[in-house]
């Protein structure tokens, strides 16, 4: 399962209405782990979210987003990503720090493919105790 990371300097000039923005090229696939760590002093008053396509996917509770202290927020997800070659769209922002503040992004993306054959697989076994 590829693996991949970004890393953004938010300044602090950088509020919700301009964010930093940066493109990140994953693999085409099921988006099923997302980690965000935030520098230690950040006070949870930095944003971040991830955009696809133009809609927020990540968190994918829609209009929320990802605050943090130092520690690694760390949860599962299940977001398709069918087309070849995608393009995610990362946001964050200062909502009052004094100083800039860096946030690290881990995405894991299952290939499409393992999914499919574990259930062709399952399909096929099934059929053969019917059949046998």
């Amino acid at each position: 399962m590829p693996k991949y990371t970004a890393k953004l300097t938010v300044p602090v000039v950088n509020d919700k209405l301009n964010p930093i923005k940066q493109n990140l090229e994953i693999g085409q696939g099921i988006i099923s782990r997302v980690s965000v760590t935030w520098t230690p002093g950040s006070q949870w008053l930095n944003g971040f979210r991830a955009l696809y396509e133009g809609g927020q996917i990540i968190p994918s509770e829609g209009s929320g987003e990802i605050r943090g202290d130092g520690f690694p927020d760390t949860w599962d997800e299940y977001i398709i990503i069918d087309k070849p070659h995608p393009i995610l769209n990362l946001e964050a922002w200062n909502d009052g720090n004094d100083y800039e503040h860096d946030v690290l992004i881990n995405i894991v993306v299952m290939p499409l493919e393992t999914l499919e054959t574990k259930a062709t697989k399952r399909l096929t076994e099934s059929f053969d105790k019917v059949f046998g």
